[in-house]
């Protein structure tokens, strides 16, 4: 979605995206000024999105970064209370 006031693209799911842009249609048009956009920066926002999303870790890497941060934390508890 395209947030309507910030003139910034985000991703939601559709009704979170509706309900923000339903809330926002009204402001809209007594704030903000109108937007072109050619087709040429249409692509280079999309490529950015696409390369953005193609960096992002898998679900593997994910759980096995949330396993190596729950033995850091269950080992700094049990220095703790060691102490």
């Amino acid at each position: 979605m395209v947030d309507l006031l910030e003139r910034k693209a985000y991703i939601a799911k559709c009704k979170e995206a509706e309900m923000v842009l339903g809330s926002q249609r009204y402001q809209e048009i007594t704030q903000t000024k109108s937007v072109s956009v050619t087709s040429e920066e249409i692509e280079a926002l999309i490529h950015s999105f696409v390369v953005e999303i193609e960096t992002l870790p898998s679900m593997e890497d994910l759980l096995r970064l949330m396993e190596e941060d729950q033995k850091a934390v269950d080992a700094h508890t049990g220095w703790l209370d060691n102490q």
